[in-house]
């Protein structure tokens, strides 16, 4: 009886697994992105982003969606360093990861359609970009004691 219960709730409960990634390049910058107005949150800064589909790992996640949104290839070194979960207003549940991760050498950042800009800044003045709360909490975290390996 509890498991019928379990699961005929199952299908009306919706949850995602979203992740997103603080990349810093050889100078010691992070990437963050300007959201066009195709995408939810037209002309936010952010960082690359993006939610797990189904029958994909998380790095093959990772990998897909940086070359999409900034044909970004070979990040090194990526790491788990946040998470949290949230509920919004539609009963949908989210539960992010926040990862960090780094280019060796320098690339040509090609931003997608979801995209209108891309900077290159110094981590600790996320604070000056209006990013969302739980990105700038991310940004904070790669700049923590432990993530040293990730500055140039």
């Amino acid at each position: 009886m509890i498991l019928f219960l379990l699961f005929s709730l199952m299908d009306r409960i919706q949850s995602m697994v979203g992740q997103k990634i603080v990349i810093y390049n050889t100078e010691g910058n992070i990437l963050i992105l300007k959201r066009s107005k195709i995408s939810v949150g037209p002309w936010w800064r952010d960082l690359p982003w993006w939610w797990i589909l189904l029958n994909e790992s998380a790095i093959e996640c990772l990998e897909r969606e940086i070359f999409e949104e900034t044909g970004l290839q070979n990040i090194e070194g990526i790491s788990p360093i946040y998470t949290t979960a949230k509920t919004y207003s539609d009963g949908t549940h989210s539960f992010l990861v926040g990862y960090i991760g780094r280019i060796s050498s320098e690339q040509n950042v090609i931003i997608s359609h979801e995209h209108t800009e891309y900077l290159w800044i110094n981590p600790n003045d996320i604070e000056k970009y209006g990013l969302p709360e739980h990105r700038v909490a991310t940004v904070k975290k790669s700049i923590a004691p432990g993530c040293e390996t990730y500055l140039p």
